[in-house]
């Protein structure tokens, strides 16, 4: 952003007269690349509205994430960060390079660490982006970040996340892991490996803020989008920071109540309806008028809800079994 963006920004933020409090997500690209346009987005934040700092988060690769900010963010605290790993050391480093050949994973790991003793009220989330080529790392990983962090009482937590293809270029050589694979994933991680995996159907956000009125996507040069997919596409713009027109009423009102789980048949057959809250909107756009076929909306759960079950029936009786 441009400094004149960057206070476009706050201006865009104070006409909102109405709204006491903003939640503030730091997004890319790589956000700590322009950490300079963050301190200044936050001082302007505090000094030139009278509005308060709410749900303050950053997605992060963590690699950037060195002493001068950590210590930035002590003044203005990150209710969580998210940082990305790509399985383990070995698989991470083979995929996540700087040039030439520079290893990343050992810096984002000391930096994690060195994050948390700054801000220790700030819940660390480490997303492992799993596919078929490094998903049997997992549980080994899991078991390293629990026993440096979790079971140790600090706030940094790991989790599964599974790679989705959203370019069309996926076909017969496709690493990714299917919704049935999921659950065998979980299965395993349970029965073979012994962690404590929640199967029961529980409430799940799984709707963007596409579907809320004051929740806006800021473009590097002032644009406006309503979903962070669509960032950089120039057909998803709604609007400009320095603009109170809409230049996508179609997008908009199609992201703000036009596709909805309730019209689909699938859905209302649905067990698990309505607390997977429909998915996720973006790839139900995408499916419904675009003509794609994104498989990734419904939860893992829906593969065999009756194993689930299962499971969790054998967790209760347990956990009762163990406090008797």
């Amino acid at each position: 952003m441009s400094k004149e963006t960057e206070s476009d920004v706050i201006k865009f933020i104070n006409k909102h007269e109405l709204v006491c409090k903003v939640n503030i997500t730091w997004y890319g690209g790589e956000p700590l690349l322009k950490f300079d346009s963050i301190q200044r987005i936050l001082y302007g934040f505090e000094h030139n509205t009278n509005k308060k700092l709410g749900l303050h988060t950053m997605t992060t690769n963590g690699y950037l994430l060195d002493e001068e900010k950590c210590i930035f963010f002590q003044k203005y605290p990150l209710f969580n960060v998210q940082i990305t790993i790509d399985g383990s050391k070995e698989t991470h480093d083979k995929r996540r390079t700087l040039i030439p050949n520079i290893p990343t994973y050992d810096t984002i790991i000391e930096n994690i660490d060195r994050f948390n003793y700054y801000n220790p009220d700030t819940y660390v989330q480490i997303r492992t982006n799993l596919d078929h080529s490094n998903i049997d790392t997992f549980p080994l990983l899991l078991k390293e970040f629990n026993a440096k962090w979790k079971n140790k009482g600090r706030k940094i937590i790991a989790y599964p996340a599974f790679v989705k293809d959203y370019s069309d270029g996926c076909k017969s050589n496709c690493l990714l892991v299917n919704r049935s694979q999921r659950l065998d994933f979980y299965v395993d991680l349970h029965k073979k490996h012994g962690f404590d995996i929640s199967f029961y159907p529980s409430h799940c956000v799984g709707g963007c803020g596409a579907t809320v009125l004051n929740y806006y996507i800021v473009g590097p040069e002032g644009e406006l989008y309503k979903c962070w997919n669509d960032l950089g596409a120039k057909k998803a713009i709604v609007g400009y920071l320095n603009s109170d027109k809409i230049v996508n009423f179609d997008l908009l009102t199609r992201y703000m109540g036009g596709i909805n789980m309730m019209d689909s048949q699938e859905c209302l057959d649905c067990k698990l309806l309505p607390i997977c809250e429909g998915g996720c909107i973006w790839e139900r756009h995408k499916n419904l008028y675009e003509g794609k076929e994104y498989d990734y909306i419904c939860h893992t759960r829906r593969a065999d809800i009756n194993t689930t079950f299962e499971i969790h029936y054998e967790q209760s009786m347990l956990k009762t079994q163990q406090n008797s």
